[in-house]
């Protein structure tokens, strides 16, 4: 063997020495950035925070509306859909906004018994691409690495989005572990939300040029399946206690969608469509709806106010479902 040869060689293994050890002084950064700035972990829903005192007052007061899904539906003023719902509607009804930020299927299933206790008339649940992640078998490798290294930094609490992962230990460690506490000075909680507060940080819309900036969603887990499978046990839980569910697509913007992979885009459709055939539940959808209001505070959700469009939509959508 020559010098070349062997200088080669040595030169490879000097780089895989390197780059592992970039690799380990990445991780242990993340490790001890967890450890100074853990999660707060209080009673949860796999991860997902909740009081569940809420389940402990009396409901029999009124009949019950309730809705659910993620920080998409947390936002829906529920102060306005009820007063609508009343001025409409002669009998007494309560609609209760159960939104939980970072909830999904997976997670929710194991409230609906409490739920339940409510005995609500109808179940409104609002769901999305984001509700399900969708991932091509080529990616897979990256998921699993996600997976150890939620394992190592996260307790197991997976990310869906890798731009959250990096957020979360990053721009959080600058700027919402160090602002959050003025921010917080601006949320407020509304009646009949007990799991979300509103915190209108974003007091003004996002222009197009500013949605257009915004970076695009991507999934790096697969729990596509995972989710339809725990949706299609809450619906059936649902109906087993003679209690009406309806869902509905919680508006995205047509930029959000336009950045989907059409892998992403044709699983939602499928599930979708599965739900709707399988169950024959009524599906609302409020894709594209707003696309051309300035009402975005990024490109999935709308900005909280004292009553938006949406929050008038849900009200015509709840109004009806309960008139049939």
């Amino acid at each position: 063997m020559d010098n070349k040869t062997v200088a080669s060689s040595d030169s490879r293994k000097k780089i895989a020495l390197c780059a592992l050890i970039a690799i380990l002084i990445a991780v242990s950064l993340l490790v001890v950035l967890e450890n100074q700035f853990p999660l707060k972990k209080e009673k949860s829903l796999r991860g997902v925070f909740y009081d569940d005192n809420f389940f402990l007052q009396d409901f029999s007061k009124t009949e019950n509306v309730v809705i659910l899904g993620s920080s998409h539906v947390g936002q829906i003023n529920t102060t306005t859909v009820n007063q609508e719902v009343i001025t409409q509607l002669s009998k007494n009804y309560t609609v209760y906004n159960l939104g939980i930020s970072a909830d999904s299927p997976d997670k929710r299933v194991d409230q609906v018994d409490q739920i339940i206790s409510m005995k609500p008339k109808v179940v409104f649940y609002g769901i999305s691409y984001f509700d399900f992640p969708a991932v091509p078998e080529r990616d897979h490798l990256l998921s699993k690495t996600t997976k150890i290294l939620s394992d190592i930094i996260n307790n197991g609490e997976e990310f869906d989005n890798p731009q959250v992962f990096t957020r979360y230990y990053t721009v959080p460690f600058k700027v919402e572990r160090e602002i959050a506490p003025i921010f917080a000075a601006d949320c407020f909680s509304v009646p009949n939300t007990p799991f979300d507060m509103a915190c209108p940080i974003n007091k003004e819309p996002d222009t197009l040029e500013e949605l257009k900036k915004l970076p695009n969603p991507v999934w790096i887990t697969d729990s596509s399946q995972e989710r339809m499978i725990a949706l299609s046990k809450i619906i059936e839980k649902f109906d087993k206690e003679d209690i009406k569910i309806v869902l509905f697509i919680t508006p995205v913007h047509q930029i959000y969608i336009d950045r989907l992979s059409d892998y992403q885009k044709n699983s939602f459709e499928n599930i979708r469509k599965n739900l709707s055939e399988k169950y024959g539940v009524k599906i609302y959808d409020f894709r594209f709806k707003y696309d051309d209001l300035p009402v975005w505070s990024d490109t999935s959700h709308i900005i909280q106010t004292d009553g938006t469009i949406y929050d008038y939509d849900i009200a015509k959508m709840i109004i009806a479902e309960l008139e049939r």
